[in-house]
């Protein structure tokens, strides 16, 4: 479980520079962290597992500021295009 979440965790920060994609890491996140967690119950000292938690809570917090980003910006621009400033009337 530990080397899992530390692969979903790197998945997750790799995911932030994919709009988007911040999404799919948010979930990657949460998982890589509910796994370390479990990881670390059963074997406290394991580098792997903190390793994974870290990179988990890091992904989270980059995903989340990414992915609200994202879905405002488009939300803004699809508000101004149907507001009568655009070339479209």
């Amino acid at each position: 479980m530990a080397v899992a979440s530390l692969v979903l965790g790197i998945i997750a920060l790799v995911c932030v520079f994919f709009g988007y994609g911040a999404w799919l890491g948010l979930i990657l996140g949460i998982v890589a962290i509910i796994l370390a967690a479990q990881a670390k119950k059963t074997e406290p000292s394991n580098g792997v597992a903190t390793g994974g938690l870290v990179c988990g809570i890091i992904a989270v917090i980059l995903d989340a500021i990414v992915a609200i980003s994202c879905t405002l910006c488009v939300g803004c621009a699809a508000c101004a295009a149907c507001s009568g400033f655009g070339f479209l009337f």
